[in-house]
């Protein structure tokens, strides 16, 4: 049995839906994209929350404040989708990707620096 618990505490805190940059009804049609505006986030939809990258993953067992690669790969999913206007709000943690990418950095060069 697998414990989502934390995964999806701080899923919700990111977010994961799309905010429309304007409310458009059925009748309407839906939001289009262009294929490179599709190209810039489709590898990172294709995750099925298995939480497997989480038992790989040795940074999220060591800091429990870490997101986790599953919850950052979302992040940067919704933060590149054309059709998203929360990505310029604060309260979506646009910055979360880029905070944990550089805390990453740094206990990878310090783990380097220590071998």
């Amino acid at each position: 049995m697998v414990d989502s618990g934390d995964f999806m505490t701080k899923l919700a805190s990111i977010k994961p839906w799309i905010v429309p940059r304007e409310e458009r009804s059925l009748a309407q049609g839906e939001y289009r994209q262009t294929p490179a505006q599709l190209g810039q986030f489709e590898q990172f939809s294709h995750c099925i929350n298995c939480m497997l990258c989480y038992a790989a993953c040795p940074q999220y067992g060591l800091d429990p404040s870490f997101m986790g690669p599953g919850v950052i790969a979302l992040l940067h999913r919704y933060n590149s989708d054309s059709r998203d206007a929360a990505k310029d709000d604060e309260d979506h943690q646009h910055d979360g990707l880029r905070n944990e990418e550089w805390r990453l950095r740094l206990r990878w060069r310090q783990r380097r620096q220590e071998r």
